[in-house]
C-alpha cells in the first residue's frame, strides 16, 4: 500500500501543506495512489478530511487508508485512533521532521477499550477502571479501595 509514488505524493503533500496537516486517502485502484484531500480543520495541528473529497476519493477506486501529517509529534492521537477504529480503516502519518511513516491498523493494535464507559460507583469509576487496566494490561495488582459508608451514587 505505502509504495514509493504514495510516499512521494504524501510527503510532497505534506510539505505544500505545512506547517498545517494535510489529509488525504489512499486508494487502490489495480495499483495504489494518494489522493490529496482538503483540510477543513480551523486549526493547524488538527485534520477534518472534506466529506465531498471523501465521496470524490470513493469513485476513484476502494478505500485503504486515511493519511495526514505531523510536523514533530509520532504518536497518533487518541482521536485518530477511535476514528480509526469506528469506520475500520488503517490510518497512515507522514512525520515531516523525520521523514518517516507511521500506520495504524485498527485491526492489529491494542485499542483503549475503556473510553466511553458509563460511570458507576465502586463498578466503572477513575480507582477500578485504573485497577483493571493495571492488572489486564501491566498484570499489577492493586488493593481494593474501602469505600465509606456515605458513599452514594
Amino acid at each position: 500500500m505505502l509504495t514509493e509514488l504514495v510516499k512521494d505524493s504524501i510527503k510532497k503533500h505534506s510539505l505544500k501543506e505545512s506547517p498545517r496537516e494535510c489529509c488525504g486517502l489512499i486508494i487502490q485502484n489495480n495499483d495504489y495512489f494518494a489522493f490529496p484531500c482538503k483540510n477543513l480543520s480551523a486549526t493547524d495541528n488538527l485534520f477534518l478530511l472534506s466529506p465531498c473529497d471523501y465521496l470524490a476519493g470513493s469513485m476513484q477506486g476502494k478505500i485503504k487508508a486515511v493519511y495526514h501529517s505531523h510536523s514533530d509529534k509520532p504518536d497518533f492521537s487518541e482521536y485518530d485512533k477511535q476514528q480509526a477504529k469506528l469506520h475500520n480503516i488503517k490510518y497512515v502519518m507522514y512525520l515531516i521532521k523525520k521523514d518517516s511513516f507511521y500506520e495504524f491498523d485498527p485491526n492489529s493494535e491494542k485499542l483503549n477499550e475503556y473510553i466511553g464507559i458509563k460511570f458507576s460507583a465502586q463498578t466503572n469509576e477513575c480507582f477500578t477502571l485504573v485497577k483493571k487496566y493495571l492488572l489486564k494490561e501491566l498484570n499489577i495488582k492493586i488493593g481494593d479501595y474501602t469505600w465509606p459508608d456515605n458513599w452514594k451514587e
